[in-house]
């Protein structure tokens, strides 16, 4: 069975020829980046092979959207990297205070 979100199914070229399609035909998954002729934009394709169906489900999303994707993780992963090491170092001081003032309190 064949579907396509942006346009009749049955204007669609065979898929069977796709990279990503093969590789998912004989490994069960498969990516590519290329650009596409009928959007004219690249495009980053993921293909999966169900095998109790016997049918691949292929998903495609604009290179766009996937960088847009990528510089949020990548902000959101420098933002953590930047964190942690303050949040570190105020727990630190925290235990440290606390350690202290029981110390203090037995003597």
């Amino acid at each position: 069975m064949i579907g396509e979100s942006e346009r009749e199914s049955l204007l669609v070229s065979d898929h069977l020829t796709r990279p990503e399609v093969r590789q998912a035909v004989t490994t069960g998954t498969g990516t590519a980046i290329r650009y596409s002729q009928s959007l004219g934009q690249d495009m980053f394709y993921v293909a999966y092979l169900i095998k109790e169906k016997n049918i691949i489900l292929r998903l495609a999303l604009p290179m766009a959207q996937v960088k847009a994707i990528e510089n949020k993780v990548m902000i959101l992963l420098a933002i953590a990297v930047y964190l942690t090491p303050v949040l570190a170092i105020f727990i630190a001081f925290l235990f440290a205070k606390y350690v202290f003032r029981e110390g203090g309190n037995h003597q």
